[in-house]
């Protein structure tokens, strides 16, 4: 199997709920910041199984940006709209 197609098989599970998991949590924080939350914690949990090479934090990386502005064309993490002003 293409080893792209396999590290996308292997780590979009755990990139998917990682991000919606980091976004409960953090909703307010900087997407970059988010971001490194879940690279970090991929990378740690990673470690304990097996040694991660830098081309899968790569593919991680991108496969969490892609996830995030998937999910954000969808509305999923689409900005909550402003409190309604009652009419003077």
């Amino acid at each position: 199997m293409n080893p792209i197609l396999s590290g996308i098989a292997k780590y979009f599970p755990t990139v998917l709920a990682g991000v919606i998991a980091v976004e409960q949590a953090v909703a307010g924080a900087a997407g970059q910041s988010k971001k490194q939350i879940v690279v970090t914690a991929i990378d740690t949990a990673a470690k304990f199984g097996e040694q991660v090479n830098n081309t899968d934090v790569q593919l991680v990386s991108v496969l969490i940006d892609t996830t995030v502005s998937a999910l954000n064309a969808v509305g999923v993490f689409g900005k909550s709209a402003p409190p309604a002003v009652p009419a003077a």
